[in-house]
């Protein structure tokens, strides 16, 4: 008999059976796949009824808010499903007359395709030997869904719905996207997501104004980081300590002191991601040297002839100027070799000099009496 041809009759006592009585077995069903389900999806509903040693039922199929029976089968297969097929579904079976109680009433719920989103961590600019960590989320894989990763153009790979990139290389920089697969249905893919990945730089540390420097000056230690980035959190080392003494990327010591000087080197972190470690640059502290002032030549000069004087001590290129003196006239700031040409007698007099970086001074160099005699003088000597 087709379910067309069903009684009125079966109908009504399937209607008064649909409480539960005591002995007659209950039906379980089963929605395949699991919920939830989207629209399109193929759905099949399942009556299974056990106990009381017979296999041969009939099955009728409800659903709420309809007033007759639409299956007869043990198994109803929607083939696209839409929205409209959603709701709560039961079952219950006959053989003869004799039925089965009602089964629990059972939810079908059909939703539009999730939107899927692409996470990356970390979000700021990663390097090269980092992990990277993508997720594909939106959609949960125990409900059968397998996942599907494009990077550019290349072919889709089915992975977890989390992908982890360990010791990234350059060639992991690209534009990364998502979506899921169900059987013959696929989700939309996600917005994609561009990761770049810089290779780990290597920070410079610079000393000013100079690697040797004396004890009272103010000395800067500057940490240059390139790579492609800006927002970088410095970490300072000294060779002999254990643990960072300065987290910016400049640190000064007002009025250094011997107990300063050292090995220092300097590193940087965006989050977790960090530079590799720089280049050990070694900071010397002197107490201020003591110039020596020379005279070249040194035996008797004549006008005409040509002397020259050196400051001797300290480098130039070092930052350091050197102020002159001659008797008791004001400085003047020299190189630190002052050469006279063509020699007058009024050169003649007592030199000294010292030298100055900023606001700091060395003391005089011992003076040196320059003496200049005339030719005529010489000649008459002779």
């Amino acid at each position: 008999m087709g379910l067309s041809q069903l009684p009125l009759v079966l109908l009504l006592i399937s209607n008064i059976h649909s409480g539960q009585t005591e002995g007659r077995p209950k039906p379980t069903v089963t929605i395949t796949p699991a919920q939830p389900v989207f629209r399109g999806e193929t759905v099949t509903l399942r009556c299974d009824i056990y106990g009381g040693g017979v296999n041969s039922w009939r099955y009728y199929w409800y659903k709420e808010g309809l007033y007759s029976v639409f299956s007869d089968q043990k198994e109803h297969t929607f083939r696209s499903i839409t929205e409209s097929d959603a709701g709560k579904y039961s079952c219950d079976g006959f053989i003869g007359s004799n039925g089965s109680n009602r089964s629990d009433t059972v939810t079908l719920t059909v939703s539009d395709f999730p939107k899927l989103t692409l996470t990356v961590k970390p979000q700021s600019s990663v390097f090269t030997g980092d992990s990277v960590t993508l997720r594909c989320e939106g959609i949960q894989s125990q409900y059968g869904w397998e996942f599907l990763w494009r990077k550019d153009s290349n072919t889709e790979t089915i992975e977890a719905a989390t992908k982890t990139i360990n010791r990234v290389k350059v060639s992991d920089r690209g534009e990364y996207s998502c979506r899921a697969r169900r059987r013959e249905c696929y989700t939309d893919y996600s917005v994609p997501v561009m990761v770049k990945i810089y290779e780990k730089p290597k920070p410079t540390v610079k000393i000013k104004p100079a690697q040797h420097v004396f004890r009272g000056e103010t000395v800067t230690l500057r940490c240059d980081i390139y790579g492609g980035v800006n927002s970088w959190r410095y970490y300072w080392y000294k060779e002999g300590l254990y643990s960072v003494f300065s987290v910016q990327q400049e640190y000064t010591f007002r009025s250094i002191t011997e107990s300063d000087a050292g090995k220092y080197s300097c590193d940087g972190f965006i989050g977790s991601n960090g530079s590799n470690r720089s280049d050990k640059v070694t900071l010397t502290v002197s107490d201020f040297p003591k110039l020596t002032l020379t005279v070249e030549p040194q035996s008797s000069v004549f006008t005409g002839d040509s002397v020259t004087l050196r400051c001797e001590g300290i480098q130039s290129q070092y930052g350091w100027e050197f102020l002159w003196r001659k008797d008791s006239n004001t400085e003047t700031i020299e190189a630190a070799t002052k050469t006279i040409n063509r020699v007058k007698v009024s050169d003649r007099g007592e030199y000294s000099c010292r030298a100055r970086r900023r606001e700091y001074y060395t003391e005089y160099s011992v003076p040196v009496m320059v003496k200049i005699y005339g030719k005529h003088f010489y000649r008459e000597q002779i």
